[in-house]
């Protein structure tokens, strides 16, 4: 399989969004309009007819071009219907040299970077069944807190506004962001609206106050937690459960997939198993090429 490398002018997006739309493991951060969102600067290797792409998200630092991994993306790599041939060694010599270190973050359908680096883990939870059967599969402490918080009086807002959505996040995140990351996310929660894949669903007191919010993302048969956040009172009252729960209630039975995006976090990761999801792995590598650089 031979790969060429194409700079961000010459890449066909029409071409590039059907390989990815298409492929087995297609996924909604490979498109091109997301990468020109939460990375400006990509570049790509390409195969022939666009059958298999990986896209190169780069930065500069004291005049030097460095491949990296973007926000808000969890997981790229390579796409495609046909990767299982991949000799990654050889991508690797397929990159210019004027890249002068790399960082992979490959999507779970990548098996060859198994031996590369750094395993991660996702969570998914498969929605083909009717809602009181995945129900049964929630642990003892996750239905315990969604009944307490069913018993409240709280309501279900699916139509949160990007900007009080952006405002709350700012305000209760724990990592906050800088004006930059947070100018690229409201480009990204608009786009997504826009295009009709994303849904900010959040949970109100009686008085209206916003306690937790959460952006999530259709994509092909997958739905992605891509954001999420609780004030201290929502995250008292367990309103993420019940946002969960929600999503889950509206799609059960059906073909659908729930990415949790993971976490590597022991808590965060027994919040999704607590639903029932399970573990997926996917791969992280980094290297540098300053042997190979040229001007």
């Amino acid at each position: 399989m031979t790969f060429n490398y194409l700079k961000h002018s010459d890449i066909d997006k029409a071409l590039w969004d059907q390989t990815v739309v298409e492929a087995p493991n297609g996924l909604v951060y490979g498109m091109s309009w997301y990468l020109d969102i939460v990375c400006p600067n990509w570049d790509a290797l390409v195969t022939d007819g666009y059958k298999v792409v990986l896209p190169l998200p780069w930065k500069k630092k004291f005049g030097l071009k460095y491949i990296y991994h973007p926000w808000f993306a969890q997981q790229l790599g390579v796409f495609g219907k046909d990767t299982e041939s991949i000799v990654w060694g050889n991508v690797l010599k397929s990159i210019p040299g004027k890249f002068i270190r790399y960082e992979f973050s490959f999507n779970h359908a990548n098996t060859f970077a198994k031996a590369l680096g750094q395993s991660r883990q996702n969570y998914l939870l498969p929605l083909n069944r009717e809602y009181p059967a995945l129900v049964r599969n929630y642990n003892e402490n996750t239905r315990r807190n969604l009944k307490k918080a069913q018993k409240l009086g709280l309501s279900l807002d699916r139509g949160v506004a990007i900007n009080e959505f952006i405002q709350f996040k700012w305000v209760h995140m724990e990592t906050k962001m800088n004006e930059n990351q947070r100018e690229l996310y409201r480009k990204l929660l608009e786009q997504l609206i826009y295009r009709g894949i994303g849904q900010l669903t959040g949970v109100r007191d009686t008085l209206g106050t916003l306690l937790g919010a959460v952006c999530w993302v259709s994509f092909n048969k997958r739905i992605t937690y891509l954001s999420a956040v609780s004030s201290p009172m929502g995250k008292e009252l367990r309103v993420m459960t019940l946002l969960v729960d929600d999503l889950i209630h509206r799609y059960a039975g059906q073909d659908k997939i729930i990415d949790f995006e993971g976490s590597m976090l022991e808590g965060v990761a027994r919040f999704y198993k607590g639903f029932g999801a399970i573990a997926e792995p996917y791969f992280r590598q980094h290297g540098t090429m300053i042997h190979r650089f040229t001007h």
